[in-house]
């Protein structure tokens, strides 16, 4: 008898693999929406199929989906705790592209009728998110992503997926050595 390992990083009809990436990807962008959490369409543009923006790989015996997304999903995800004694930083452009994507326009002060420019509602909504965090009071993100990954029950799916894959193996090597066995 010959000792044949299975060779992990095969999988001979990935089908259902890449139909199930592709419906944990839009839960997670109807998530995204439905959180209100659309700005620069990057994040969600980037959460597609096509954009082929995630990637399989073998970790040992582990199958690991890996999506690359820009960094603003952490904090989508994650929501973003307060900062003590911070200025603008990194934040400070981000909120800028952000106040120009959405196309926020300033409201005149009460007082004095004068219209801010967009830089200083940036700076206002910048020290506002490192007093207070993004996501305030409880800093805890939207979570969309966990969501869908619930919604589309995608690790019992993959693994479902898997078992069918390495059945179909064992059920085509059994009926090949049960050939060989009878012809002898």
């Amino acid at each position: 008898m010959t000792d044949r390992s299975i060779d992990y990083g095969e999988v001979s009809d990935s089908t259902k693999l890449y139909q199930l990436i592709k419906d944990l990807l839009d839960a997670y962008r109807a998530n995204i929406e439905k959180a209100q959490a659309v700005a620069s369409g990057e994040l969600i543009n980037a959460a597609t199929y096509s954009a082929n923006k995630w990637e399989l790989r073998w970790k040992g015996q582990t199958l690991q989906l890996v999506l690359l997304l820009p960094e603003q999903w952490q904090y989508i995800e994650e929501g973003r705790s307060p900062t003590q004694r911070s200025e603008g930083g990194v934040l400070y452009p981000a909120i800028l592209e952000w106040v120009k994507v959405k196309r926020i326009v300033p409201r005149p002060d009460p007082k004095t009728h004068k219209v801010p420019k967009i830089e200083s509602v940036a700076w206002a909504i910048t020290k506002k998110i490192h007093k207070r965090g993004y996501f305030d009071p409880d800093h805890h993100g939207k979570h969309p992503l966990r969501t869908a990954i619930e919604e589309t029950d995608i690790v019992a799916a993959f693994a479902t997926a898997l078992a069918d894959q390495f059945n179909r193996i064992i059920k085509v090597e059994l009926a090949e050595n049960l050939t060989k066995i009878t012809r002898h």
